[in-house]
């Protein structure tokens, strides 16, 4: 409750579905008869969003401006990702390389595989087939699973960079390890 005071708050509406996602998530994946409740929660963050946001129309403005960023990073980057080579992935402050791109001194969302697309151009399917591996592979055990699930639904909006892939791969080294020990237990 008082994660959700402080975000709500602090008007971070990513930052507020990220906490809520994995719970949803391992509720929907645990009791999968069970969609009143699901549809009911789900209803209660789409409106604490849409209060955050300060209308329909505005939330729709700030979806549009992201996949408008998106959209203008493709049109830059494509065929092999000739502005950017790679100094999204790695930068510290990868929304705000993105912005000073277009000229502005904030930050920037670009979509889920925008990054991707703006450090490699073609090439950045290879990064979206990982992502895609990885996902897979979480599913072996199904707390990683719903944690790299929420962190990818997250980073939709957002967007992948340095960060979310360390914890997507340091979720998935976890369980490796996790699952190794269980295997020697029994063994």
């Amino acid at each position: 409750m008082a994660y959700s005071v402080v975000y709500f708050l602090g008007t971070f509406r990513s930052l507020l579905l990220l906490g809520y996602l994995p719970y949803l998530l391992d509720y929907t994946l645990k009791r999968k008869r069970k969609w009143g409740g699901v549809a009911l929660f789900g209803s209660t963050l789409l409106v604490m969003v849409l209060v955050m946001s300060g209308s329909i129309s505005a939330l729709l403005v700030r979806i549009g401006f992201t996949f408008l960023v998106f959209h203008n990073l493709v049109r830059i980057s494509l065929p092999w990702g000739g502005y950017f080579h790679g100094s999204v992935l790695f930068s510290e402050g990868p929304r705000a390389l993105v912005s000073q791109l277009f000229g502005a001194s904030t930050h920037y969302t670009y979509f889920f595989f925008g990054q991707a697309v703006a450090d490699f151009g073609i090439l950045g399917v290879l990064e979206a087939f990982l992502l895609g591996v990885f996902l897979r592979e979480s599913e072996k055990e199904h707390e990683t699973f719903v944690f790299v699930s929420s962190l990818m639904i997250y980073a939709l909006d957002s967007g992948i960079d340095a960060l979310i892939l360390m914890f997507i791969v340091g979720a998935l080294i976890f369980q490796n390890l996790r699952l190794n020990t269980k295997g020697a237990e029994i063994s």
